[in-house]
């Protein structure tokens, strides 16, 4: 292959990060670093798997408000291992659209979200952040949840639960039953 065969083909698919194109590309110009492309490949294969903390151990039964409004919520969460958080999931009503505003330490993200049903016949939406947040083992993080739309009561309480544990991280949440905020959305630190 040849430095223009690179440039046309393998470049623009998408297969390669930049610094990996970088690394061919200085193999092509006479540079000898190939051993360093295959170190950040393994690297790349250990890209994080997402983890889902659910609160609930069942849902109840809602009333939902016939009027706009907005609600406001500040969960507390604590790991028992490092993770970064990429999100979390709120309730919604299928087919609504929430204005949201998610803080979460320096980040602020608002946006409109549409809600959805998922496969286990719950409606929402993922608020993602733009980029994960390394969470040390037994730090509490504090997530403020401001959503305009519809906002409801249970007829039903749910069963919510104070600690999860999933894939051996134990996951201990502070919330109010009446509350949007449904899952974690989250990736274990591998060392």
């Amino acid at each position: 292959m040849t430095l223009q065969d690179f440039a046309q083909n393998a470049s623009q698919s998408g297969i390669l990060t930049p610094e990996e194109m970088v690394l061919f590309y200085e193999k092509f110009s006479g540079v000898e670093r190939t051993s360093e492309v295959w170190n950040m490949s393994e690297t790349r294969a250990k890209e994080d798997i997402l983890l889902r903390c659910c609160r609930f151990d069942s849902y109840g039964i809602r009333i939902i408000s016939a009027t706009v409004s907005t609600c406001k919520d500040a969960p507390g969460i604590l790991f028992s291992k490092p993770v970064k958080i990429h999100g979390v999931l709120l309730l919604g009503t299928e087919g609504d659209e929430y204005n949201v505003k998610l803080e979460v330490w320096s980040w602020i993200i608002e946006k409109e979200f549409n809600s959805e049903q998922d496969n286990r016949g719950i409606s929402g939406f993922n608020v993602m952040l733009p980029v994960p947040i390394k969470v040390q083992a037994d730090v509490p993080v504090h997530l403020k949840v401001t959503i305009t739309d519809r906002c409801w009561t249970y007829l039903d309480a749910p069963r919510v639960r104070k600690t999860v544990e999933t894939n051996g991280i134990t996951v201990n949440f502070e919330t109010k039953k009446n509350s949007h905020f449904d899952e974690i959305i989250f990736s274990e630190i591998l060392k």
